[in-house]
């Protein structure tokens, strides 16, 4: 599931698929930030929702703040600012 989104913003972000290494050091990022998140519920509600607004009901806080840290790294990539 975790690697489809991350796929797709990816996909979104840079107008194609990512190749299999773009995609596993991103879903490592995102397991990395996880397990962090998962011990710091704060710090997790933080990244999710500032200043975004509150977590939809439903929806898993840790996970939203795992996906917010690997969406800014991929809109902080320079393919993304640069038409190649």
């Amino acid at each position: 599931f975790r690697s489809e989104q991350i796929s797709k913003g990816f996909e979104i972000c840079l107008s194609r698929k990512p190749d299999a290494d773009e995609l596993n050091r991103l879903v490592e990022l995102f397991d990395q930030v996880k397990t962090k998140y998962s011990q710091n519920k704060d710090l997790a509600k933080l990244m999710a929702t500032d200043p975004i607004g509150p977590v939809p009901s439903g929806m898993n806080t840790t996970d939203l703040a795992a996906l917010t840290v690997a969406c800014n790294v991929l809109l902080n990539l320079d393919e993304i600012l640069m038409k190649r």
